[in-house]
């Protein structure tokens, strides 16, 4: 019995994260938009977009980490190691 390795997806690089990313921010605000249009008990509004802002930066935060960790060729994304293409 070894020692696993962490996942790594061969079809991921530090460029398509960027994109997925960025796909990603765009659906989560077009979502936050229809909550707050759609929604009409203002608690329940206020919670989604409360969790839709988390989603938001939670992924701005991993981009941003993937994107400067780009240089040492090590990089993961919410755990799942991407490669860098140098």
């Amino acid at each position: 019995m070894g020692v696993r390795s962490a996942p790594v997806i061969d079809a991921l690089d530090v460029g398509q994260v960027k994109t997925l990313a960025i796909v990603v921010l765009v659906g989560l605000a077009v979502l936050g938009v229809l909550v707050g249009l759609l929604v009409q008990k203002m608690v329940l509004k206020f919670g989604i977009l409360a969790v839709i802002v988390a989603l938001i930066g939670l992924v701005w935060w991993q981009r941003s980490a993937v994107v400067s960790c780009a240089k040492t060729g090590q990089c993961s994304f919410f755990g799942v190691d991407v490669r860098s293409l140098r």
